[in-house]
């Protein structure tokens, strides 16, 4: 049965006949695997989805060993999805002498490489990339050069995401992960940490390689307000989903270009940890009509003394079901607006860590009608002893987590 699901590793069916056959003998990981089939099958937004995924968790972090087998003495860092081990992080010479083996144990679709720099022209030369949707290339130091010589490969036909962040690319590189000939499933790229802002974001606003994308992450590249203009006024962003620009210089000129592009109608998700952001330019962005469709919104580590009003009050983000606030020292002010807010039915997820908050604060928001529809309340790295922790956790069980 394992030889059947590693060599059809987008079927669902023999995954979930080995399922029935481990339900037959009493074991624990048929709950297992049709839990994160459920999962993969549901949403944020739907009302069982958080105690699912705290269930499926929990089997993991006891079982998780078990379930790797030998995985486990050659890879590091894995993910499971719909039951088994998608995702692996190895070392670049390991995955070269032992790629056969590692893809006849587990259906792995997603490789994270690290130490790739010495291997570059080995790791290119490798038909064993093709078994790969994703490849995570974050982190080596490649430069222009060496990225060329990986995105050039002849195997790279499957690939739907790929992420080159914190590698120096430079304006060759960029240029060449956005080429769709040479990647021509692309639709997933992590371009973190890789510029100084500058000419990179008018390479990247101006190419039609960026029409294909629904998710981009462009954390850490030093972009400031007229770099989101930019990037808000390109054509190509339409089908953008998912757009990450946390760590850059996020200030009131970059939310309004967001706010006013008619282009990111169907972005679903917003990150924009470590903003500089002023009060106006929240309300521009949480009040207009372009992001009506946000589901996920981060806004940690950087609010300031900007009040919560324009978010817990906008009539725009009534799709919006996670919300990170995490890192902001929310004062009593900030705890009553989310108490009060009027907008948040759908939410099902909201993250509150290091936000200073002490116990009465904590019982506010999880006993608010506003917010009764959350699931999950992240709240560890806040001012709570352990038996404030462990009454909270009493009081309302799972919806709480430290």
């Amino acid at each position: 049965m394992l030889r059947a699901i590693v060599s059809a590793p987008d079927n669902s069916g023999p995954r979930l006949v080995y399922a029935d056959w481990l339900e037959e003998r009493g074991d624990v990981r048929a709950e297992f695997i049709r839990l994160q089939f459920a999962l993969a099958d549901s949403s944020p937004a739907d009302a069982h989805y958080f105690e699912m995924e705290a269930r499926a968790s929990a089997l993991l972090k006891k079982y998780r060993q078990a379930w790797l087998g030998p995985l486990s003495t050659f890879t590091h860092g894995w993910t499971f999805r719909r039951g088994f081990v998608e995702e692996v992080s190895v070392d670049a010479r390991t995955f070269l002498e032992r790629a056969g083996e590692l893809f006849q144990l587990a259906p792995v679709r997603a490789l994270r490489l690290t130490d790739a720099r010495d291997h570059v022209e080995a790791i290119a030369a490798s038909a064993d990339l093709r078994r790969a949707t994703t490849l995570d290339l974050n982190n080596n130091a490649l430069g222009a050069e060496r990225t060329l010589r990986i995105v050039r490969s002849p195997h790279l036909a499957n690939l739907e995401c790929l992420r080159v962040g914190y590698n120096a690319i430079g304006i060759a590189g960029l240029q060449a992960v956005l080429d769709p000939v040479a990647l021509p499933r692309l639709t997933e790229l992590d371009l973190s940490g890789n510029f100084n802002g500058g000419s990179s974001m008018q390479v990247l606003a101006n190419s039609t390689g960026l029409a294909r994308l629904s998710s981009l992450r462009l954390v850490y590249n030093h972009y400031g307000g007229p770099d989101v203009e930019s990037l808000a006024a390109s054509p190509y962003i339409v089908n953008l989903t998912e757009l990450d620009l946390g760590s850059n210089h996020i200030d009131e000129q970059a939310l309004r270009a967001l706010a006013g592009s008619p282009r990111l109608t169907r972005l679903r998700i917003l990150g924009l940890h470590y903003p500089t952001f002023s009060e106006a330019g929240l309300r521009a962005l949480c009040s207009s009509p372009h992001v009506a469709g946000l589901e996920a919104l981060t806004v940690s580590h950087g609010i300031g003394t900007c009040s919560l009003a324009p978010l817990t009050q906008s009539s725009r983000l009534v799709r919006l079901n996670r919300l990170d606030l995490s890192q902001n020292r929310l004062s009593d002010n900030d705890v009553e607006l989310l108490t009060r807010a009027d907008s948040f039915a759908q939410l099902r997820q909201l993250k509150l860590r290091k936000c200073n908050l002490d116990a009465r604060q904590g019982n506010a928001l999880l006993k608010s009608r506003g917010l009764a529809e959350v699931r999950c309340f992240e709240f560890d790295g806040n001012r709570l002893s352990a038996p404030e922790k462990a009454a909270l956790r009493k009081r309302f069980g799972l919806r709480v987590r430290f």
